[in-house]
């Protein structure tokens, strides 16, 4: 998504000083990345960013979450009972287990995807020099 909104506002790879942009391991990296200079500049969960003096949100966009998958061949009673535990989950402390601050579960469907896929398309754009 970053790549998308880089490239709405008219900036390409070429405009960078390493041609492109880098990909971390997660958002609190990024946010450590750009705090110890490593790079001027990063997207990363608001959450990760709010409260440190040190960091400025630039800009910010929505984000329809990251999805939770299986494999195609999971039966369909192990699938139902993860959906069953996961859909109601509620509890803090379980969720902030959870890798990337997770603050609860929703059922989406395949076509819930299609504006993130169509800006995914756009983010091309970003490469074109």
């Amino acid at each position: 998504m970053a790549r998308f909104f880089l490239a709405e506002a008219g900036f390409r790879a070429k405009d960078f000083s390493n041609l492109a942009t880098n990909y971390l391991r997660n958002h609190a990296d990024v946010t450590e990345a750009v705090l110890h200079g490593k790079f001027d500049a990063g997207a990363a969960k608001e959450s990760y960013v709010k409260g440190n003096a040190a960091l400025r949100i630039l800009g910010a966009y929505p984000n329809i979450g990251m999805p939770w998958v299986t494999k195609t061949n999971l039966s369909a009673k192990v699938s139902a009972a993860m959906r069953k535990s996961l859909l109601p989950l509620q509890d803090t402390n379980i969720l902030g287990r959870l890798e990337d601050q997770v603050i609860g579960f929703e059922d989406k469907k395949d076509a819930d995807y299609d504006e993130l896929r169509s800006k995914m398309e756009k983010a091309e754009g970003f490469k074109a020099r």
